[in-house]
């Protein structure tokens, strides 16, 4: 949007030459960004990663979603701007506190801004605009403007909304993206830890019970045990709860003995060989998970509609749903890691390793005897966060850090870190967490299992 008093022209007074230039530059830096994108599949296809390969084909997906909705804003916004609607709704779920003295006094009389503050008032400013381009030596013409309504009406959105709704939208596809690539690369280190552990299983003499026998303390899984048999609100299962609660962060997430008590009942469950590869088995199921989290699906799309629909003044929407997603981690998070040390200790059991046991049906363990319901609200975090991230850098330099839909400064600044937060325990613990759970069930995703034998 151009500064109050100042020429804005369309193509027909412009300067050739700085039509051009400005082409150049979008042209160049677009193949660029494309050429890279291609590289990328390329690579992803040599080394066989078809996982990985999908998941970079949902961002392309996502990125011309993108380019298909600014171009239906950009093309469009002659006609939205011309849609008026009674004065009286103007002033009805705004997102910041109502105030009957902020009104432009030109043309647009009576215009909010889209999901952010008033317009400031730049009456003077356009109506000195007008004034000019009425002068008959005045050639050049103003671009598209939106026509006067009738009395008692006004625009439902400025021209000026529309360019900062347009801002938005590009905001938020390019950090879901950067947020994506950071998943990916997090989820992978965090795998490349447990690849010392499944190197010591390649031995010829590596004898697997009595490794488990070794490597398994029982300190860490008598608080489970003890809560074995319980009632679920006994003094010994909560406090098991609670100690799933903690071990979710750091690098205690996922221990050795746990790690090798996977292994050990998923080769047992599927008759394999001490030598199969279950360390590139995990990874690729991480990278089949990855398909799922990366993307940004219509209900994702409608739960962003919904936000700024709520997002009005005095029912603190910003405020609550910054916290969102650091709750539903931690729950999420809590109930894998119980779920895995439950596993841990039945497979142990049924090996001989400790006590006598049976390994029981995974399925039942989790939500709604559903493991997809976890990766689904995975998939939710990781946006809901991305969204946050993109909602707070389009606030601020759009409207700056001082306006009223950020609130109080430090608790901006708070819900920034948390947001950080969030996103490294998720892609970092989490979700390889899931991958490791997810795959010593009973059954086996038939072409990931394809594609491992092959």
């Amino acid at each position: 949007m151009a500064p109050a008093g100042a020429k804005v022209y369309n193509l027909e007074q412009t300067p050739t030459w700085a039509v051009a230039v400005v082409c150049t530059v979008v042209v160049v830096i677009s193949v660029i960004a494309e050429r890279f994108i291609h590289w990328v599949g390329h690579k992803l296809k040599e080394k066989k990663q078809k996982p990985l390969f999908e998941a970079l084909e949902k961002l392309k997906e996502e990125l011309m979603l993108m380019g298909f909705m600014s171009l239906l804003l950009v093309v469009f916004q002659g006609k939205i701007i011309n849609i008026c609607m009674p004065e009286s709704w103007a002033d009805f779920m705004l997102p910041c506190k109502y105030d009957p003295t902020v009104r432009d006094e030109s043309a647009y009389a009576g215009r909010r801004k889209l999901l952010a503050e008033m317009a400031e008032q730049v009456g003077n400013a356009v109506g000195s605009v007008h004034r000019k381009l009425l002068d008959p030596h005045h050639m050049r013409r103003l671009a598209p403007k939106a026509k006067a309504c009738e009395a008692g009406k006004v625009h439902v959105i400025s021209l000026e909304g529309l360019h900062q709704l347009h801002i938005f939208i590009f905001v938020l596809t390019c950090v879901h993206v950067g947020y994506s690539i950071i998943t990916v690369f997090l989820g992978f280190w965090k795998m490349r830890s447990w690849r010392a552990w499944e190197e010591e299983t390649r031995a010829d003499d590596y004898d697997s019970v009595g490794a488990l026998r070794k490597a398994f303390k029982l300190k860490r899984t008598k608080t489970y045990v003890a809560s074995t048999g319980h009632h679920p609100l006994s003094p010994a299962s909560l406090l098991s709860w609670l100690v799933s609660f903690f071990r979710q962060f750091g690098p205690w997430a996922v221990v050795k003995s746990e790690y090798l008590t996977l292994r050990l009942g998923f080769i047992v469950t599927h008759n394999l060989t001490n030598k199969f590869d279950f360390h590139s088995y995990i990874k690729r199921s991480l990278e089949d998970d990855f398909k799922v989290v990366i993307g940004i699906s219509s209900p994702l799309w409608a739960f962003v509609i919904i936000f700024l629909l709520l997002n009005v003044y005095g029912w603190y929407t910003y405020f609550w749903i910054a916290y969102l997603p650091m709750l539903m981690i931690l729950i999420v998070g809590t109930k894998l890691q119980h779920i895995i040390q439950q596993l841990s200790l039945e497979t142990a059991q049924s090996q001989g390793v400790i006590g006598v046991g049976i390994v029981k049906v995974r399925d039942s363990l989790f939500w709604f005897n559903r493991p997809q319901v976890m990766l689904s609200l995975i998939h939710f975090i990781l946006f809901q966060n991305a969204f946050e991230l993109a909602f707070f850098l389009w606030i601020v330099t759009t409207f700056g850090f001082d306006t009223c839909i950020m609130g109080k400064s430090w608790a901006a600044l708070a819900r920034l870190v948390l947001g950080t937060a969030v996103q490294i325990l998720c892609s970092y613990s989490t979700l390889p967490l899931y991958a490791l759970v997810t795959q010593v069930q009973f059954f086996i995703r038939e072409q990931l299992w394809l594609r491992r034998s092959a």
